[in-house]
């Protein structure tokens, strides 16, 4: 297996990880639950109809627009990184 495939697998382990909790750092001081991960802020232009939609979910339901967009991009990230992986390790990038 190449260098690259592994550090992508490695990625997708990782992220499984963090995913469920494990592994992400310990703060030195215990924090509020919604402060102990630290999130980094992404501006995204969107299609105002796709914001419409993810508002009218946010008020509909018990998920805010971001936690809904963090769960709706991690299993779209992971399958991408496990995609590039396999096409690394077939040679073909």
């Amino acid at each position: 297996m190449r260098a690259s495939s592994l550090i992508a697998l490695r990625a997708i382990r990782q992220l499984s990880k963090y995913r469920r909790g494990e592994d992400r750092p310990k703060p030195a001081v215990a924090l509020p639950a919604s402060r102990r991960e630290q999130l980094r802020p992404l501006t995204l232009r969107i299609p105002e109809n796709l914001h419409n939609a993810l508002l009218y979910i946010a008020e509909n339901s018990s998920k805010s627009m971001n936690q809904f967009a963090i769960d709706a991009l991690t299993p779209a990230v992971e399958a991408q990184i496990a995609k590039i992986a396999k096409r690394k390790e077939l040679g073909l990038d």
